[in-house]
């Protein structure tokens, strides 16, 4: 009798953790098809709300982060850096060390040494 009580313990368990996990997968599934900004949403908003000047100092590809094309910038705030993950305007191969880019605030545009517009993509499908 005591080995018919402890399947069906082991029965039970099995099916409370197949159950758990089954939930935890479709919540998974709902809430990754709600309206949650992604990262490259959350990148562009960032970008759209600010406002600066800055000088290149350097461009290089980051080898410590993915390769990615980064920018390191300066102005007399201090240091920053640009990191272009999914942009295929030109702007990166277009700009070089010492080149002035300014941004106005709530624009999704970067000017280069006054003259030439770019329209950063992030990569955020909306």
């Amino acid at each position: 009798m005591g080995n018919i009580t402890h399947r069906l313990y082991d029965m039970k368990a099995i099916f409370i953790t197949l159950s758990i996990v089954l939930f935890a997968f479709l919540s998974l599934v709902i809430l990754g098809s709600c309206n949650i900004p992604s990262y490259d949403c959350q990148d562009e908003k960032d970008f759209k709300s600010q406002g600066y000047t800055y000088i290149i100092k350097s461009k290089f590809l980051d080898s410590a982060d993915h390769g990615f094309r980064t920018l390191e910038l300066y102005n007399k705030s201090g240091y920053n850096s640009f990191i272009l993950v999914r942009d295929t305007s030109g702007f990166y191969e277009y700009v070089d060390a010492g080149d002035t880019i300014s941004k106005k605030k709530n624009s999704n545009y970067l000017v280069v040494n006054g003259k030439r517009k770019f329209t950063i993509y992030f990569g955020c499908e909306k």
